[in-house]
Formats: structure tokens, sequence, C-alpha cells
């Protein structure tokens, strides 16, 4: 038991170690990109000495409410993390990768995995015999042994996000009708509103996520491209435009103010 506990101590103190140094950094060994933070328009940068904001959620499964929750925020998803670890979870390392990145935002959680039994082999002593002038000593060789120990895995799983200043389409990101929703909704035309940017010119017009657009100024809005053509028709200077949406199965209009 002795020998377990200190082979535990410090294999522990050379995982720190390494961690500390950077050289064993789980979150960087399982990146994968999905934007590249360079693309991002109008980014916000950390100052020197800031820290990123690291927000640690209890598990896994609610990273996608949390990550949902951010880009109307302004947080764009530049990459993440996933991997198998008995560790904690590690806000250090987490921190040096997203300040390597440009990232402002981490989301880090794990969840229970599975558990293991391993061990490890201690090697037998080698016995010896010594014979003094007034005593003798005698001690008997040692078998090599195995010792076994209980190992919880934890899957860990870590979102880097980017804060952006910039609001497309005046404030919302919308998709066409999926096939579900056409049959939900009983129609085919029009776009669904996904994200509303909190404090944007639609935001402020109380557009709302799930809202269909079926015109813009008059012009029928049957998918994305007619969605993209009509928003950037709007005049430069325009002090206003109107939008023809559908809402809980009655059709509004709503006239989004630019001032």
């Amino acid at each position: 038991m002795k020998v377990k506990i200190i082979l535990g101590f410090h294999i522990s103190c050379m995982i720190f170690l390494l961690q500390s140094c950077g050289i064993f950094n789980l979150y960087e060994i399982n990146y994968s990109e999905i934007t590249n933070p360079g693309k991002i328009p109008e980014k916000v940068t950390l100052s020197d000495g800031q820290e990123p904001q690291i927000k640690i959620l209890e598990s896994t499964e609610q990273i996608l409410k949390e990550v949902n929750s951010s880009i109307p925020q302004g947080y764009y998803i530049i990459g993440y993390s996933e991997f198998s670890s008995s560790a904690n979870i590690d806000k250090y390392s987490a921190s040096v990768l997203a300040k390597k990145l440009g990232a402002t935002k981490i989301i880090l959680a794990r969840s229970y995995s599975h558990s293991t039994t391993q061990s490890y082999s201690v090697p037998g002593t080698t016995g010896y015999e010594y014979k003094g002038k007034y005593f003798t000593e005698k001690v008997e060789s040692t078998p090599n042994s195995s010792v076994q120990y209980d190992k919880t895995m934890y899957y860990h799983a870590a979102v880097f996000m980017v804060k952006s200043r910039y609001q497309p389409n005046y404030g919302i990101i919308v998709s066409h009708l999926s096939n579900e929703q056409r049959s939900n909704f009983k129609r085919n035309l029009g776009v669904i509103v996904n994200v509303v940017f909190t404090n944007s010119y639609m935001y402020n017009a109380n557009i709302i996520e799930g809202d269909i657009i079926i015109k813009l100024n008059g012009f029928e809005i049957k998918n994305e491209e007619d969605f993209n053509f009509a928003i950037n028709s709007i005049e430069k200077y325009a002090k206003d435009f109107n939008i023809e949406l559908l809402r809980d199965g009655e059709t509004l209009n709503i006239q989004v103010n630019l001032e």
C-alpha cells in the first residue's frame, strides 16, 4: 500500500509539472478547429494580462445549451477539445490554449465515462546473507508482485469561443425551413430565425427565434437567397425597413428602426 501511494504521488506530480510547463496539455493535443479566428470580423481580443472567461458546467450534456445562449451575445465557436481522462477539469491548461487561439470564452465540462481496474508491477528483491565477526544477517528474496487499483475515467469536453462586435443581417441568423419545420408549419416558403443577437436592431424590434420571415420591404422571401438579396438591398442610410412574418399562426408586420 505504501509503494502504491508513493508511486501515485510521483505520477501526479509529474503530470502537474508537465501541464504547468505547457508540455502536456490534453486540451491542445485533442483540439479540433471549426473556424479560423483570423476570419472572424470585428473580434474582441484579450488585453495584456486579461484572462479568458471560463464557464464550468456540471456535465457535458449542458454544453449545447450554454453554447446556444452564448451565440446571441456575439460569441462564435472557433474549436473544441474532447478526450477521456481520469484527471479533474484543468482550467490552467484550457486557459493556456485559449490564449494561443485568441479565444475569449471557454466552456468546460466533464462527465463520468467508466471505471477500470488497473495494475502495476512491483519488482521483487534479491536476498543476501552477511556474515560478520559478531553477527550474521540474512535477508530472504521476495518475488515480483502486482498491485491493483480502481481508476475512474471521465469524458472531458471544452468549447473555445471568440466574441465579435459584428452582427450580421441587422442582428439575426436565418435558415431555410427543414422538412420537419415544413411539416409542422404547413408551408414550404420563408426563412426561420435561428439566432437574434442581443441589443441588435432586430432584437429591439422584438424579432424572436422561431419567427418565419415571409416578406422584407414587400419582397417575397422564399428561401435564404431571397432573404440575403432583400437584406443587402436595404439602402445604406435607410431609417427603417419592414418585415412580414409568421408567429404562432399569426401574420405580423414589424418595422425595424435603424436610427
